[in-house]
C-alpha cells in the first residue's frame, strides 16, 4: 500500500516492529514473502519477521491484521485494516 513504508517506519522510531504473517498456511508462499518483507521494509530487522500459522502465539501489545480471525486468540489489542472486502463488510 503507498506510504506503508514510511507509516511503518516513522512507528519505529517509538514502538518495536515485528511482521508477523501466518505463511505456514501456505508454505509454499515462505520465499516470496521472506523477500518482499526485505525489499519493501529493510529498516526492519529480519529476525523481526514471524513467520507462524497462529499468530496468537505473539505476545505484543497490538496486531494490525487484515483478517478479524487472528484476533480471537490474540491477548493484546487487534486493529483491523481494511484492505480485504470481505472483511469490511462484515462477512468474516
Amino acid at each position: 500500500m503507498e506510504t506503508s513504508q514510511d507509516v511503518i517506519q516513522e512507528l519505529s522510531k517509538f514502538f518495536e516492529i515485528y511482521i508477523t504473517t501466518a505463511a505456514m498456511e501456505h508454505p509454499s508462499s515462505f520465499h516470496a514473502k521472506f523477500e518482499w518483507l526485505t525489499e519493501h521494509f529493510s529498516f526492519i530487522p529480519q529476525v523481526n519477521y514471524v513467520f507462524c500459522g497462529d499468530k496468537s502465539i505473539i505476545k505484543a501489545d497490538y496486531l494490525i491484521d487484515d483478517s478479524s480471525r487472528h484476533f480471537r486468540r490474540f491477548q493484546g489489542q487487534g486493529l483491523l485494516y481494511f484492505n480485504n472486502v470481505k472483511e469490511a463488510a462484515g462477512t468474516f
